[in-house]
């Protein structure tokens, strides 16, 4: 069989969107062609399916220099995520917390609370079956160290890697 026919992984399909997103960063792609071109991406099944997504692109060229140091960049589309952050709060109090703010919230992006496991753990679904977890942990200090992970568009992305006390 041939290897355009063979299906594909999760981490060929990651490493294609980072591509895609790559030649945008440089003006090959618009965002608009960019995020139709990513939801293509985590539907694709075999290698053919990848090729007809890049074929009109350079192999191989370099993509702009990234200094994650400065400011990070959300790009438009489903892509995984995952974010640590540590918070002065208890583990409780930042649970009943994220219950008040981040349910109603993720409840706006389609998504739906589907495991409830007090005061550690909260999973979301949606429609499309993406998934996200938030975790928390207590940390030796007091506070809490929350975990949040999953397949996810970029506003809710960016909202968990700005999350703040």
């Amino acid at each position: 069989m041939p290897e355009r026919d063979l299906r594909v992984s999760d981490l060929e399909r990651d490493e294609a969107a980072r591509q895609l997103r790559d030649h945008c960063a440089v003006g090959r792609l618009s965002i608009e062609e960019l995020d139709d071109r990513l939801g293509s991406v985590y539907r694709a099944v075999t290698h053919a399916d990848l090729e007809r997504l890049t074929h009109d692109l350079p192999v191989g060229s370099e993509g702009p220099h990234r200094d994650n140091r400065t400011q990070r960049i959300f790009w438009p589309g489903v892509a995984p995520f995952h974010e640590e952050r540590h918070l002065a709060a208890s583990c409780e109090s930042t649970y009943a917390t994220a219950l008040r703010e981040i349910v109603p919230r993720m409840g706006l992006q389609g998504f739906h609370l589907v495991e409830d496991l007090w005061p550690r753990r909260l999973r979301f679904v949606n429609e499309s079956a993406l998934a996200v977890t938030v975790m928390f942990h207590p940390a030796i200090d007091g506070g809490s160290d929350v975990s949040a992970f999953g397949h996810a568009p970029r506003a809710i992305r960016k909202a968990f890697a700005t999350l703040r006390d």
